[in-house]
Parts: structure tokens; C-alpha cells; sequence
């Protein structure tokens, strides 16, 4: 991990789809090759639909480990 304040870059060098997020402000930005066949379908959406893409399945994550706890 880096230091507080610096900005973070995960690249998943394998897959096509960079993360960048910046411990300044907290926000998140994603980088894709359009001619990437595995992530070019990013290029077709809107920055709110893949914001509401990205919250959908953190809920749903969040759930999961919510029923876990529950269920232990």
C-alpha cells in the first residue's frame, strides 16, 4: 500500500481494465482499452451507468457478507 494522500494506481495488467483511485479525494476512475474485447463494452455506457453497475454488485457483495454473519 502507499503512503496517505498519494495517489494509487491498480493496474490488473492482464485482464485490459486499469483502477485508479485517489486517496485525496476519495475518488475512483477506471482506464480500458476500447479495443479490448473483455472491457470494450464500457465504452457504449455512461459514467453514471457504470457508477450504478459498480454500487449494484458492491451491495450485493455487502449483502452476501451480511448473510454470512448472519448465518455463523
Amino acid at each position: 500500500m502507499t503512503e496517505t494522500n498519494e495517489k494509487v494506481s491498480n493496474e490488473f495488467n492482464d485482464d485490459g481494465l486499469k483502477v485508479n483511485y485517489d486517496d485525496d479525494t476519495g475518488q475512483v476512475s477506471l482506464e480500458w482499452d476500447p479495443q479490448d474485447p473483455t472491457w470494450n463494452w464500457l465504452s457504449e455506457l455512461t459514467e453514471d451507468e457504470i457508477r450504478d453497475i459498480i454500487m449494484k454488485h458492491a451491495q450485493q457483495i455487502l449483502d452476501e457478507i451480511g448473510n454470512e454473519t448472519e448465518n455463523t
